[in-house]
């Protein structure tokens, strides 16, 4: 399974689930142990992945919709795509469909340090964008750097429109994501 930030808010309350007691998890990496009769896309022994809307994935068993089900590549294994697909997933929607991120020459990724960041950086700094990234501690600089940022913010200790100014010599960014 993957734990996310989404996850953590359940736990301490800052999301309200509907009903409780609650399974919770949006993404799993499994192999499938049984299909419906409608199946058709997947057999049992397959390796598959999903990051479904319903919490639920910490779970033993459970039943997917095919639709939702993605066959991760070989050489990762369960951990690394559990771990990595809803985030990878919001980091391909916000570089490619909310907004076209090849576009600009340079982009401002908030929590550049975290799980959905350090998707962000790295497609950002692959497709040739340059990279600003704040974080809220010093430990996390060096993270952020290694993730792709071209530049590193620690918010919490330094005058953040100030540096950016600096930075991009008062011209600013092409998309800020937060």
């Amino acid at each position: 399974i993957g734990v996310n930030y989404f996850d953590v808010c359940f736990r301490n309350g800052s999301y309200k689930l509907s009903q409780t007691p609650a399974i919770l998890g949006l993404e799993a990496c499994g192999i499938i142990e049984e299909v419906g009769k409608d199946v058709t896309d997947y057999k049992v022994g397959e390796r598959v992945a999903y990051a479904t809307g319903a919490i639920g994935a910490y779970c033993e068993r459970r039943a997917v919709k095919q639709h939702c089900l993605v066959s991760p590549p070989q050489g990762l294994t369960d951990e690394q795509v559990a771990g990595s697909l809803l985030k990878g997933m919001m980091a391909h929607t916000l570089l490619f469909r909310v907004y076209l991120a090849g576009r600009v020459k340079r982009i401002l990724v908030h929590g550049a340090a975290g799980g959905v960041g350090h998707f962000l950086c790295q497609w950002a700094e692959h497709l040739g964008i340059e990279v600003i990234g704040t974080v809220g501690s010093d430990s996390k600089v060096a993270i952020a750097k290694s993730f792709g940022c071209n530049h590193v913010i620690n918010y919490t200790s330094k005058d953040f429109l100030a540096e950016l100014d600096t930075i991009t010599k008062g011209e600013g960014v092409g998309i800020v994501y937060d």
